[in-house]
């Protein structure tokens, strides 16, 4: 606090200040007197968030924008560090004026990105989807020529709308036909044109889930065949084969459906849908009366830890009536992923 306090920059003439550019710049010293300053006010503003005193903090990182605008990464930075503090204390929105303001004051194009990128993940993350989707709109057409400079190009931007009309329309059944439409237009328009985007697989999963909720199942389908095709080894690989094989189970293909868990399983060991195919590869086997091949299956899937008070049974409550059958453990009617 004592080198902030000891220099007010407001009273040098523009001429000293520049020379104190040259000198930076002609390497004779490595940080002007005002960089040091400017990181000191940052430095306060660190230790007042450190210590809970979110108030203080914000003051203290808003002075170096104030005292030191030419100091544009120093700007930036506190204006960074006065978000990640504000988001984690007063919520989304608070933190969104943070950034808005932050995009008013610097004019870099690629601050003003990223910035904008985070209020659409802000709101993203926090489940508001329709604000999201309206917020990465804005990112794609003020910012699409620095989209790949600042790591999130247009094609992830996209994704990333369509993902939100998919989510819009999970939750709001009354319209969700007309957002699940826009979801599979965003989908559609990404594999069309960045086709060998990294995004890909997971659009064409997507695409396929909300066929799905269109009560379009072969196109649905079809979309999870074609990622298991094109991507066996991406990550979203194994939930397409799932939704492949449950969408066989719901058509009455029920051997075509235990292939397809079988392939599964097979495929990729020990994926955390394991267990989940074991049950349902039971439930088909049950369907197609194979007794012994559902208990097999069934007999992989984890017991459910106890919800209620550990009690040892009498023997007599262990034994099954004699020519009675046991029911299988989770043989719940749910095939889905």
């Amino acid at each position: 606090r004592r080198l902030v306090d000891k220099y007010d920059f407001s009273k040098m003439t523009e001429e000293e200040l520049q020379a104190m550019k040259v000198q930076r710049l002609r390497g004779l010293v490595k940080e002007t007197t005002r960089e040091l300053v400017a990181k000191a006010q940052i430095r306060i503003g660190d230790t007042y968030a450190e210590q809970g005193k979110v108030a203080e903090a914000i003051e203290a990182y808003s002075l170096v924008s104030e005292r030191y605008p030419q100091e544009i990464v120093l700007v930036e930075e506190s204006y960074e560090r006065m978000a990640d503090l504000v988001f984690r204390e007063r919520g989304v929105d608070e933190g969104v004026r943070v950034l808005r303001e932050a995009m008013e004051v610097v004019d870099d194009p690629a601050f003003r990105a990223r910035a904008q990128l985070r209020i659409a993940k802000s709101l993203y993350d926090a489940g508001r989807y329709p604000e999201a989707v309206e917020e990465y709109q804005v990112y794609m057409k003020a910012y699409g020529e620095v989209a790949r400079e600042v790591g999130f190009a247009l094609d992830d931007a996209t994704f990333m709308v369509a993902e939100g009309y998919r989510h819009m329309a999970e939750e709001d059944t009354s319209a969700a036909e007309g957002l699940y439409l826009e979801a599979t237009s965003h989908y559609r328009g990404l594999l069309s044109s960045y086709p060998s985007s990294p995004r890909a697989p997971d659009a064409l999963y997507g695409l396929g889930l909300s066929y799905y909720g269109l009560g379009l199942p072969d196109s649905a389908s079809s979309c999870f065949s074609r990622v298991l095709e094109l991507y066996p080894s991406a990550p979203v690989a194994p939930y397409a084969l799932m939704w492949h094989a449950r969408l066989k189970f719901e058509g009455g293909d029920y051997e075509g459906a235990v292939d397809s868990y079988l392939r599964l399983l097979r495929e990729y060991p020990g994926h955390e849908l394991s267990d989940r195919a074991y049950k349902n590869l039971g439930l088909c086997y049950r369907k197609l009366g194979m007794t012994e091949e559902a208990i097999r299956a069934f007999r992989n899937v984890p017991l459910p830890p106890p919800s209620g008070p550990r009690f040892r049974p009498r023997p007599a409550t262990c034994s099954l009536p004699r020519g009675g059958s046991r029911t299988p453990r989770g043989s719940s009617t749910s095939t889905g992923p």
